[in-house]
């Protein structure tokens, strides 16, 4: 029998793989994006269809239980999601540094020019 649980599970993954595709189609989402959020919402989906695969996820990982599997997993998702938004915020911060010294530099032609 299919519990709340699991049609929550399959309900959310199907949201996370329709969402994906409609960015992507947008081109709002990046290619990496796109596969981590596909691969979550096939992990979803398939976990919630069948849950005795987190016992072979968890013997797979060497833990003891099916939740220390999936915890382990999510806080290895969040540190490469971490490591992503540091890379884009780094990369961010340089462009706003290089628009600010193009703006001085504009703004000090423009003084030069109307004296």
């Amino acid at each position: 029998m299919i519990s709340i649980f699991q049609i929550i599970g399959i309900l959310i993954g199907c949201y996370f793989l329709y969402k994906t595709f409609v960015l992507i189609k947008q081109k709002k989402e990046t290619l990496f994006e796109f596969f981590l959020w596909l691969g979550l919402g096939f992990s979803l989906i398939v976990f919630s269809i069948f849950p005795s695969l987190i016992n072979y996820l968890s013997i797979f990982l060497g833990t003891t239980k099916g939740t220390n599997a999936i915890f382990l997993l999510s806080i290895l998702i969040l540190f490469l999601m971490n490591f992503y938004v540091f890379k884009i915020v780094k990369n961010i911060k340089h462009d706003i540094s290089k628009l600010n010294e193009e703006l001085s530099i504009l703004k000090s032609e423009q003084i030069v020019k109307k004296e």
